[in-house]
């Protein structure tokens, strides 16, 4: 269900748009966050080992909390709101595979996704009103928008039985998410952060390797398989326009691939 989490990864099918190529974007991206060059390799130098003393016992704890997380938070009247109108959207594209831009933000990823699956249905969520409500470059019949807090629309998705096929979470702010396990498929994390990647990776481990845990989460025999942690080399294709930026100024780009298996009960 929802535990300790945050993710993304793959390398974008989409056969129309796509965020710009690169051209002389790295002096541009350097100039534009008031950072040197060898200041960012030295701010990113930090992130590249990861510290997993405790980590285990953290995502642990956060997983036999989680009854008492959600006794105590209900849902949100205007992330219920929102998910009825991901419901109506759903409903007139019955049959359809589900695909969730987990934290999508302008909507970018969202509509190069859907783009390159024009079968499936892809939902951007965020809860940045103004991200959110800025105005789309173009309209794509097979994706939605909606303001909400992730976990609420977890925990809706999961009560209304939603199958979905893929989540995408693009480089989270490297912080600890509560993230669904439960609603299946697979999860694909994508990170310039190395350290949150190996964190993110051990703390799934961890919690796939205690029998009781993954009972309590209702995960049991879902055979969860957790890829090792990959480092992406792109040159084009980007997902987004923070992916673009991070890969133009020459930082490494790192991936996770997770497949929860499927919900059965």
């Amino acid at each position: 269900m929802l535990t300790f989490l945050g993710a993304l990864g793959v390398t974008s099918r989409s056969r129309g748009r796509v965020a710009p190529l690169c051209s002389n974007d790295s002096e541009r991206f350097f100039k534009e966050s008031n950072l040197s060059q060898e200041e960012r390799v030295n701010l990113y130098s930090i992130l590249e080992e990861a510290d997993l003393d405790g980590v285990g016992q953290i995502a642990l704890r956060h997983a036999w909390s989680l009854s008492t997380f959600l006794d105590r938070r209900p849902v949100a009247e205007y992330n219920s709101e929102a998910f009825r109108t991901a419901q109506e959207f759903l409903k007139h594209h019955r049959g359809q595979d589900i695909i969730i831009d987990a934290g999508c933000g302008t909507g970018v990823s969202t509509e190069i996704i859907a783009e390159g699956n024009p079968d499936q249905l892809v939902l951007g969520v965020d809860r940045s009103e103004v991200r959110i409500t800025r105005k789309k470059e173009r309209e794509v019949q097979n994706a939605q928008f909606i303001r909400a807090n992730l976990v609420d629309v977890w925990r809706l998705a999961l009560e209304h039985r939603w199958v979905v096929k893929k989540q995408y979470l693009l480089y989270p702010n490297p912080y600890p998410k509560k993230t669904d396990l439960k609603i299946g498929g697979e999860l694909e994390l994508r990170s310039s952060w190395l350290g949150y990647v190996q964190e993110f990776a051990h703390a799934l481990r961890t919690l796939a390797q205690d029998e009781e845990v993954m009972k309590s989460l209702g995960l049991a025999g879902r055979g969860i398989k957790i890829s090792e942690v990959q480092t992406m080399q792109l040159t084009n294709n980007y997902l987004s326009n923070f992916e673009r930026k991070y890969a133009c100024s020459g930082m490494p780009l790192y991936r996770l691939l997770v497949h929860f298996g499927d919900r059965s009960s």
